[in-house]
This record gives C-alpha cells, sequence and structure tokens, in this order.
C-alpha cells in the first residue's frame, strides 16, 4: 500500500491512499485547501477522477463564488468538456470522497508530490538511456536533456542579500558588457520606434514600464509591436488577457503586410495581399521563434506568475509583455484581503513587478492600465492618478508613458472629399507623455495610430 512495489525492475511510484485522501480534503475546501494546492499539484495525481476533482478546485480558488460539492461538479463537467477528459465525477462519487477521513492531508500531500516528481526522475532516467544508447548529436541532447531536468529542479529560496566585497570587480563586469556588444550578444531593450528611443531610455532586466491610456488608444498596438521589436534577439513572451490566440496572430499579420484584417480573416486575398503576406512571412521567420504567447483569460496573477517562473526556467523568458494589467481575474485571496479592486490591481502589479526583480533571473516587464472616469476626459492633463486601480502603478515602474487621442474638430477628408473622419471621432493622431522615467526625462510628442492595420508609427514614417 506504499506504493513501492518493483514491477519488472521498475519501481510502482504511486500511492492510491495518500492521492484519495489528500483529493477529499480538498474538496472539502477547509481553511488548509490552499496549502494543500501549492503542495500537490494537480498533475500530480494518477486517479484521472481525482486529478479533475483537484483541478477543479484549484480553478474555482481564483474566483470569489462558494465551494461546495454543486460548484465543484458543475467545474469539473465544464473541465472534462474543454479537455475531452472522460471520468464519472457526480454527486454520489463526490459525496463518498468527502466522506473520506482526511486527517493525515497535510502529509500525504507531501508524498503525492513526492510520488510524482519520482515518477519524472524514473522516465527522465529512462529516456537519456535510451538516448544515450542512439548516439545522440551532443548538443541537441544537451537541448533536450535541460528541459527535461528543469520540471525536476527543486524551488530555491532566492538570496537577496549580497556582501560588499562581491560588488567590487566592476572591471570585471564591464569586460563582459563591452565583450557581448563586440560580439553583438548584448540585448538593448529599446522600442520600434524613433520617437521613443530618442526621449526613453532602454529599460534594463528587472524594469517595468506601463503605458496608460483610454480605450481606443492604441494601447495593444504599442504592446505588440514592443514585444514583436524585443524578439528579435531575445525570447520574449506575451501574455494576451482579452484577444484570443488566432485573433491576435490576424492582428500581427495585418501589421506586418499591411493588409486589411477582414481578408485575412475570411481567406480571400489578391495577388498583391498574397505577396505581401509571403514577404511578412518571411520576415517575421526571425522572430517568431522567440516570440512566445500566453492565453491568461480568466487566469489570477499567481497563476500568471507561475506560468511565467516555469518558462523563465525553461529559458525563454527573457522579457514579458502584458496585455493588460486591469483585465487580469482576482483571486480569492485578493477578494479576502482588500475590498477595493484598486487594492487588488496594486497587489497585481506588486506580484508582476517581483517576478521582474527576481534575483539572478531579472526579466524585462511591459504593460499597459486603463484610465479612469476622470482620466477619460479630454480637456484635463494627464496624471498617473488618472490611471484605472491605483496611482502606486507608477512608483513600482521605471517608466511610465501616458497616451492621449485627440478628438476632430473639424471634419477630415480624403482626396477626394469623401469625410472619412467626422467632428467628434478619435483622431489617428495619438499626444504621448513621458510622465516618469527613472533614467531620463519627462518628454512629449505626438504619433499615429493606423488603425486599419493595428499599427503605431512615427509622423514622419506615415
Amino acid at each position: 500500500g506504499n506504493g513501492q512495489a518493483v514491477m519488472g525492475g521498475r519501481m510502482n511510484l504511486i500511492h492510491p491512499t495518500a492521492e484519495r485522501i489528500v483529493a477529499a480534503a480538498i474538496a472539502k475546501a477547509g481553511d488548509d485547501t490552499q496549502q494543500l494546492l501549492d503542495t500537490a499539484l494537480s498533475s500530480d495525481f494518477t486517479s484521472t477522477p481525482l486529478y479533475v476533482v483537484v483541478e477543479s478546485v484549484r480553478r474555482l480558488y481564483t474566483g470569489v463564488e462558494p465551494i461546495d460539492l454543486a460548484a465543484i461538479e458543475v467545474e469539473a463537467t465544464r473541465y472534462m468538456k474543454e479537455t475531452n477528459i472522460k471520468a464519472n465525477i457526480n454527486e454520489q462519487f463526490l459525496s463518498e470522497l468527502i466522506a473520506t477521513d482526511t486527517r493525515r492531508a497535510p502529509a500525504y500531500a507531501h508524498t503525492v508530490h513526492k510520488m510524482a516528481w519520482l515518477r519524472q526522475f524514473q522516465a527522465t532516467v529512462e529516456w537519456a538511456n535510451g538516448e544515450l544508447a542512439n548516439l545522440p548529436d551532443p548538443d541537441e541532447l544537451y537541448q533536450a536533456a535541460q528541459s527535461k531536468l528543469a520540471w525536476l529542479k527543486p524551488p530555491t529560496k532566492e538570496n537577496r542579500f549580497v556582501y560588499g566585497w562581491d560588488t567590487a570587480d566592476y572591471d570585471a563586469l564591464l569586460f563582459k558588457r563591452e565583450q557581448e556588444a563586440r560580439d553583438g550578444k548584448a540585448v538593448v531593450f529599446n522600442y520600434p520606434w524613433q520617437s521613443w528611443n530618442d526621449r526613453i531610455k532602454p529599460l534594463r532586466p528587472g524594469m517595468v514600464g506601463i503605458v496608460a491610456g483610454p480605450e481606443g488608444s492604441g494601447k495593444s498596438g504599442f504592446l505588440s509591436m514592443i514585444g514583436e521589436h524585443w524578439a528579435r534577439l531575445c525570447h520574449v513572451v506575451y501574455v494576451h488577457l482579452e484577444d484570443n490566440l488566432d485573433y491576435t496572430i490576424d492582428r500581427r499579420m495585418s501589421r506586418w503586410a499591411h493588409t486589411d484584417i477582414e481578408n485575412l480573416e475570411a481567406g480571400k486575398l489578391n495577388d498583391y495581399q498574397r505577396s505581401a503576406v509571403t514577404e511578412a512571412t518571411k520576415r517575421l521567420s526571425a522572430i517568431i521563434p522567440q516570440l512566445h504567447y500566453l492565453d491568461a483569460s480568466g487566469m489570477t496573477m499567481d497563476e500568471i506568475v507561475k506560468e511565467l517562473e516555469a518558462r523563465r526556467n525553461d529559458g525563454i523568458c527573457d522579457a514579458v509583455v502584458l496585455d493588460y494589467i486591469n483585465k487580469v481575474r482576482p483571486s480569492r485571496g485578493q477578494a479576502k484581503l482588500f475590498s477595493r479592486s484598486d487594492e487588488r490591481q496594486a497587489d497585481d502589479m506588486e506580484q508582476f513587478k517581483t517576478f521582474c526583480e527576481a534575483p539572478q533571473q531579472k526579466t524585462v516587464g511591459f504593460t499597459a492600465a486603463q484610465y479612469n472616469k476622470e482620466g477619460k476626459a479630454n480637456h484635463k492633463r494627464k496624471s498617473s492618478t488618472d490611471m484605472r486601480g491605483s496611482g502606486e502603478w507608477a512608483d513600482k515602474c521605471q517608466l511610465l508613458v501616458m497616451l492621449d487621442r485627440t478628438v476632430v474638430e473639424t471634419p477630415v477628408k480624403d482626396t477626394n472629399g469623401k469625410v472619412i473622419l467626422d467632428v467628434g471621432e478619435d483622431s489617428p493622431t495619438i499626444k504621448v507623455r513621458v510622465e516618469k522615467q527613472n533614467r531620463g526625462c519627462k518628454a512629449e510628442f505626438e504619433q499615429i495610430h493606423v488603425g486599419k492595420y493595428f499599427q503605431i508609427r512615427d509622423k514622419q514614417h506615415v
């Protein structure tokens, strides 16, 4: 019953009793449930029904609704439909499950996780033996082994203390930077527009930038173009919380090929458009291998950070672009701690900033924020207090850029005299103001929002 029997020279690393007791305790949704979920991951369970129950409770804990057997059954049904998993999760099954004696659940949670780790270790050893027998290419084997070993790496506490004498050898640091610059390996987190590079200093790993503006000001366009620009030199994770991946990719192609998204969606392209898409695909091939996407719709910041930490351990997260922070779902813990949404969103920003500042693994971050009701007024000069959520965001970032779209006061006509923008509509001109940058001065300038192609351009390039 301890799950350590040897079968055919292979240990049977499964503990059914421990799995059932831990899953039962999690389903009861008591005070220790969050601790159990942190100790034993849903993927640690070998029993499909128990895995579904634990994953369903974990999902419910990201919301604020009450957790009971009915809610677990509904969430389990929804999850199984999404993932095409088959399991008989009904009221009788759940009632029998929570009738289990769960007094040993805290200890068994460690057992469940330990067994999962050992199973993965066993599979990795078997994989390595098989690969070595085939005399693989050393470079390819090294990369594959690094990826598999990342999962096995135990969590470690970050050491934030540094002795003074460890900072004395500045010449070595400078030599490393000079060598990287000579070899073309230096990564400079600057921007895709000359107007920004003339006025805004590049971000450094561990720093966070924010672009704030009202609805329709082009925030997602700014974020997308920054992420694509950085992906030329390093791995970027683009976290999207509103648009699905297909739409995000369609917008990317529209931006790069200067082709109407309606034609891309319908699959109706003329010869010129098809040629433009082919050429754009060639240019995109230089960045696509390093531009990764995370669909975080419905996720809390805690869940997003955990996913990003896993990607950083995989070596594919040098920069994160989060579109955008107001859309992050509040967690159950935040609902208990904070009574106002601005407090919860300030906590989201704190978690995101802490992730970016992790010692030895610093990551550049960029996100966007929505204006609040007062900030939407066109007659006033915007400041950090006009962001929806909390002005504390400005204290936690190293760069804050405020956007404002002008309003058309007289009709704008094309060369044929047709009105293309009427009075009261948003002008393509975006007023950009650098409200804060820790390594530079404030500045004001204008750019152009080409909404047709989801693109931001400098005025001289329109």
